[in-house]
């Protein structure tokens, strides 16, 4: 099942909170737990990045990290090395970097982005 808008996540004994979708900034791996982060607050689950992603709308969505889910639309800076949203700074694997810039509407040169991709490949 692909969620697309919103979902209710349990946030307590007896409540179910509902997130939205385009609220989610990122997501974070903490062992068993992932840590759902948006603006306003941040929630610990008891589910997998993989099963996010699973369940994620897979267009809004990349994994950019082994610890690290990002809403695509969220994303404010990427350098050779990080992926910013706002004011945090989020690790960007080596092997992710020509991928994560091929899913973003970039304007600009293009030989820029055949130039990542190339020193991508030559690490």
């Amino acid at each position: 099942m692909k969620i697309t808008d919103c979902f209710f996540l349990k946030t307590g004994r007896k409540y179910y909170e509902k997130i939205r979708v385009n609220d989610i900034l990122y997501i974070e791996s903490r062992a068993t737990y992932s840590r759902l982060v948006t603006a306003d607050k941040s929630y610990l689950v008891l589910l997998s990045l993989r099963n996010w992603l699973q369940v994620l709308p897979e267009d809004r969505f990349i994994r950019i990290h082994k610890s690290y889910i990002v809403h695509l639309e969220k994303i404010t800076t990427v350098s050779s090395e990080a992926v910013h949203i706002h004011e945090t700074v989020l690790p960007l694997n080596r092997s992710q970097r020509a991928y994560v810039l091929r899913q973003l509407p970039v304007i600009g040169p293009l030989h820029s982005l055949a130039r990542i991709e190339l020193l991508v490949a030559e690490e």
